[in-house]
């Protein structure tokens, strides 16, 4: 479109060329697949067919082009995204995105309110309605409100009725570039030859063009269509900007700030630093402009504007380097963290930041150093765009807003708080402003008691608002739990309960019936009100507690069970010790004891239930445990007074003896004190009587009683369930049986002869009569028995015979021992003896049944055995252990005759799997090594390895440290990461300077008060070594090697229990009472003995 207008003042070319003005869109080039241009060579020629179709394909292209440069521009408008171009025709049929653009460039004309159907439900569920067309009226009114020339303007059957869309898109491409002059809208872009399009949409596309038969309106003429509505004013504007182009073309920078600082040019924001940029930025768009323009239209149909910049081209340039100039000011405000530079920076015109507020220049630092340091995690160096800016203002404003009102309603809970109105408190809490989590209205009280709780106990005496929203968020969880719980509902309650803000910890999924049943009866006992966090947690706690407490019980039943079937005391010991098991006074002593009443009680209750599999109850465990314990406290009671009577009547104190016969714990019948001194004499007697009999070396005794046979140690004082090896009943020590037997005797002694003359009339009656009986019984019987009588008689004297025969071979066998040692005619010195193992076994043996080292050792080494070849069938073997691991001495590979020889016993329930791994016999040294592999190892530790070491004093110390240097390293190579260690007998060798890398771990005196029996190993800090008593008559003391590190036992409280003990006082009354009391009344009384002893018994129970 040209306009030609007549301008005074002004030459005639340059007239022609001011008042020729058009503006348009340039074309690019056309990257379609398959293209063929017009500009083909020679050889290419096209049909006219050919040429025609190529363009009408062309002019759909162009076609698809506006509508994506449409699409695009008003999704920059509405913030919307849009269909494709495709589909956008179709799309713009219901008015509604054209309604929604009236109100961006006019919302008074076009308020959202009078849109109809703007979220487009109806239709998409209805399709088009005839109320739509209301949409596309609004947006027609809102144009000519703008003042967008109606030759541009559509129908609204052209759009609702798809008559001609092509003329709607035309219309948008001007409402665009009117509005963009207005500074309404952004610049809608050339698109041409930037997208690509499918040949099957631009064959859609042809197709479509071609049913509505609608001729394609000139897009590029729009500029000067537009151009018909300016004044002569504007036109002087325009001569500005050809001056300004005429300028930017030379490259002058001088006359281009000369021509932008004309005052019709109408550029704002100008800034003279900038001057040199303007130039290279608009010489740049200038350039651009022009080659768009010569690739776009033949040269027929340029215009000016078409190469030239306009008005709002250079301004809009202007704007963008004052833009890029402020926003690197803003950003070099940000990287020096200056608020000051920072708000400066933000106020340029060019920015044109909006809701600038000068208190809340540190949110704005902090927003927008957050927003820089975003972008540069994203990878973008580049400031941030105004856009960016301003968002972030928006955000740091809402921020300050929202920070001061939270303030206030962080202080009007406060204030809340302190007074005693939970009320106000909830009102305070549900306040927005405050930004916490939802409250409960129900737990108004909880809220206000607990939050109160927590201001007393604030340093500050005031919650801030990340407390008070962790707090809120925890006591809301608390109160959903509780309502769970007043309508014990299962499912709510495990829900609340496993919330992660309620906090609560430890919970476990296959307990929640648990925990619902101790909550709520938790709740019944404390009333009405709410139950705090701690009160949840600890009830949680205390379920897990008992639960875990149950399943433990069961495992140490489980392991009960196991050790009573295998029938092993240690093992049932082990399980009873366990702290999961709360069986209570558990003494280890008393093992064998434990496991044969349990036993006992499980087969008891077998055949009670009738369930052959029933197992036992913890409460029966506590319960034979405590049998058990009051049956070898009762035993062991009563076997040291049997103790104490053997003394008394060893001293020969009468009174003493009869002072102890009368402990309760003896529970003897028919002690009289008038008979002490007969008590005495007769218990001596029968002393003397044991001591000619028997043998009265041994220190074991055994005691028959009601629970069953108990042995004691006379000289310990300890006592046993279990048999000791070897044992041998002290003859010379009276039984209670005995001693009950000599009382009875004294006492029915002494009564008859108190009654002697009744007892003398009545026993020569009774005999003359049974005598004259008996006699003429037996005398008629043997006359009638006498062939009989001759048979017994003989065939008892056989059996005589034989039973003393069979008693002898008895007795030999059970002394057969004594009968082996009394056999060689030279016995052994007692240097040769003292020093052998085989005098040893036997204390080695009771040491393992009485001292706990002994017994839970997991090994026992001894050197210098003495033992040789034909000592291989000897029984060495010790309870617990079985036979030792033995390297005997070789004469002929050592040259030696006494003394040497290891061994090695392992206990094995400690390890049952051990290999020789080396065994050396020479001069120097005599050595055992083997590996282990213990039950319960670490798994980093493949196994153990011990080696046993015995170097002769006159050895070569050198050449013995050289030849266990060598073996361990070659132990170590194939086994690198097993633990190594070498004990024994090393006199005066040292492996300190040869195995650096090894720790010594005995620091007591091992013979006279030097450390010969050394222990070596790889662990730093293993042992801590004890000097024990040494075996027999040797010389070196026994070294207890005991871990550093041990786990703790569960240990019950030392019960305390009086005993009562007659004092010598009431012993003294009460012998003085037997002396003053006249025995004749009671002898007067009765008429028979039988009635005299109930009576006299009666009496002595009364006193």
């Amino acid at each position: 479109m040209v306009l030609r207008r007549a301008m005074g003042g002004v030459t005639g070319s340059l007239a022609n060329q001011i008042l020729r003005i058009t503006v348009g869109v340039a074309i690019g080039s056309h990257p379609i697949r398959g293209w063929r241009d017009f500009s083909n060579s020679d050889d290419e020629r096209l049909t006219a067919d050919e040429m025609d179709q190529q363009r009408i394909q062309n002019v759909a292209y162009q076609y698809l082009c506006r509508l994506e440069e449409a699409k695009r521009w008003m999704e920059a408008c509405l913030g919307e995204e849009l269909p494709a171009p495709t589909d956008l025709e179709e799309g713009l049929r219901n008015g509604v995105w054209l309604a929604k653009l009236a109100h961006h460039f006019s919302p008074k004309t076009t308020p959202l309110r009078k849109i109809y159907d703007s979220d487009q439900n109806r239709y998409k569920a209805q399709g088009l309605q005839f109320r739509h067309t209301d949409n596309i009226n609004h947006w027609r009114n809102a144009m000519v409100q703008v003042g967008l020339p109606t030759i541009f303007h559509p129908e609204t059957t052209d759009i609702y009725d798809r008559k001609n869309m092509p003329r709607a898109v035309y219309c948008i491409h001007a409402l665009s570039m009117y509005l963009f002059r207005l500074g309404l809208a952004p610049q809608i872009h050339d698109l041409y030859g930037k997208v690509q399009f499918t040949e099957e949409e631009i064959d859609n596309m042809k197709l479509e063009l071609d049913k509505y038969g609608i001729q394609m309106p000139s897009f590029s003429k729009i500029g000067g269509l537009l151009a018909n509505e300016l004044s002569v004013d504007q036109a002087a504007v325009h001569a500005a900007v050809l001056a300004i182009n005429e300028a930017v073309v030379r490259g002058d920078v001088g006359a281009t700030a000369q021509a932008l600082r004309n005052p019709n040019a109408m550029l704002e924001h100008l800034q003279g630093a900038l001057v040199a940029v303007y130039q290279e930025m608009l010489q740049q768009a200038r350039t651009a402009k022009a080659h768009r323009a010569a690739a776009g239209c033949s040269r027929a149909e340029k215009d000016m504007y078409e190469e030239y910049l306009s008005q709002t081209e250079i301004q809009d340039n202007i704007n963008k380097v004052n833009v890029r100039s402020a926003v690197e000011m803003v950003d070099e405000a940000l990287e020096s963290g200056q608020e000051v530079a920072l708000l400066s920076a933000l106020q340029l015109p060019a920015l044109d930041m909006q809701g600038l507020r000068v208190e809340h220049s540190p949110w704005y630092l902090e927003q927008l150093t957050s927003a820089r340091q975003h972008s540069l995690e994203q990878g973008c160096v580049d400031p941030l765009e105004p856009e960016e800016l301003q968002q972030s203002i928006n955000l740091a404003n809402q921020e300050a807003l929202c920070s001061s009102n939270m303030q206030d309603a962080v202080r009007c809970i406060n204030e809340a708080l302190q007074r005693a109105d939970s009320r106000q408190t909830l009102r305070c809490l549900l306040n927005s402003d405050a930004m916490l989590p939802d409250v409960l209205p129900f737990a108004a009280a909880l809220y206000h008691q607990q939050l109160q709780l927590l201001q007393r106990q604030h340093p500050q005496g005031e919650l801030q608002q990340e407390e008070l929203y962790i707090a809120v968020e925890m006591l809301s969880a608390v109160a959903m739990v509780n309502q769970a719980l007043e309508a014990k509902d299962l499912r709510s309650f495990c829900c609340s309960l496993r919330s992660p803000t309620a906090g609560l910890s430890d919970i476990h999924d296959d307990l929640l019936h648990r925990y619902l049943e101790e909550l709520v009866g938790l709740k019944s006992r404390t009333g009405r009100g709410l139950l705090t966090w701690n009160q949840l947690q600890e009830g949680i706690t205390s379920v897990n507690i008992i639960a875990e407490e149950d399943q433990q019980r069961f495992l140490v039943l489980e392991l009960l069970q196991q050790a009573l079937e295998g029938g092993d005391p240690g093992e049932v010991l082990s399980a009873l010790l366990l702290p999961s098991s709360g069986v209570e006074d558990v003494v280890p002593a008393n093992a064998s004891r434990y496991l044969h009443l349990l036993t006992h009680a499980q087969r008891l209750k077998a055949q009670r239930s009738g369930d052959p599999a029933a197992e036992l109850s913890l409460a029966d465990v506590q319960e034979a445990v405590r049998r058990a314990n009051q049956q070898t406290q009762r035993a062991l009671k009563g076997a040291l007074a049997l103790a104490a009577v053997n003394q008394a009547v060893k001293e020969g104190r009468a009174d003493q003896t009869l002072r102890v016969l009368r402990l309760p714990e003896m529970a003897l019948e028919g002690v009289a004190s008038e008979c002490s001194a007969a008590y005495q004499k007769q218990l001596s007697s029968l002393l003397c009587i044991k001591a000619q009999r028997g043998d009265s070396r041994s220190p074991w005794v055994r005691s028959q009683t009601a629970d069953g046979v108990f042995y004691f140690h006379i000289s310990r004082l300890e006592g046993s369930w279990d048999k000791p090896h070897g044992f041998t009943h002290n003859a010379l020590f009276l039984t209670n049986q005995e001693i009950q037997g000599v009382v009875s005797s004294v006492s029915r002694r002494r009564c008859w002869e108190e009654n002697e003359e009744l007892l003398v009339l009545l026993q020569a009656r009774s005999r003359g009569f049974l005598l004259r009986q008996r006699l003429s019984s037996r005398l008629l019987y043997l006359r009638s028995q006498g062939a009989a009588a001759t048979t017994i008689q003989s065939h008892w004297r056989r059996f005589v015979q034989q039973r003393a025969y069979r008693q002898r071979v008895q007795f030999l066998y059970q002394h057969w021992r004594a009968a082996v040692k009394v056999m060689p005619l030279i016995p052994p010195t007692k240097q040769q003896l003292q020093g052998e193992m085989r005098n040893k076994v036997d204390e080695l043996q009771a040491n393992v049944k009485c001292i706990p080292e002994y017994k839970n050792a997991c090994v026992i080494a001894l050197t210098e055995t003495w033992l040789k070849e034909h000592d291989l069938g000897q029984d060495l073997e010790i309870d617990g252990f079985g036979q030792p691991i033995r390297l005997d001495r070789d004469t002929q590979l050592t040259g030696k005759t006494q003394g040497g020889g290891v061994c090695l016993y392992v206990n094995p329930r400690w390890c049952k799997t051990i290999i020789i791994r080396e065994s050396i016999c020479s001069p120097h040294i005599e050595l055992l090594s083997i590996s282990l592999r213990p039950f319960y190892l670490p798994r980093e530790i493949p196994q153990l390895v011990i080696t046993l070491v015995y170097i002769h004093p006159r050895a070569n110390s050198a050449d013995a440290a050289a030849e266990i240097t060598k073996l361990v390293h070659r132990l170590q190579s194939i086994s690198p990461d097993a633990p190594y260690f070498i004990l024994g007998d090393f006199n005066t060798c040292s492996l300190k300077k040869h195995l650096g890398h090894f720790y010594q771990y005995v620091s007591c005196p091992t013979r006279h008060g030097k450390i010969l029996d050394l222990c070596y190993g790889t662990v730093k800090d293993a042992y801590k070594s004890y000097a024990m008593s040494p075996l027999g008559s040797s010389d070196h003391s026994c070294i207890f090697l005991a871990p550093i590190y041990q786990s703790a036992l569960k240990r019950g409280k030392v019960e305390r229990r009086e005993v009562s003990v007659w004092t010598y006082g009431a012993i003294k009354e009460l012998n003085g009472c037997f002396h003053s009391t006249n025995w004749d009344v009671f002898k007067d009384s009765c008429t028979d003995l039988d009635k005299l002893t109930f009576t006299v018994s009666s009496y002595i129970r009364f006193l």
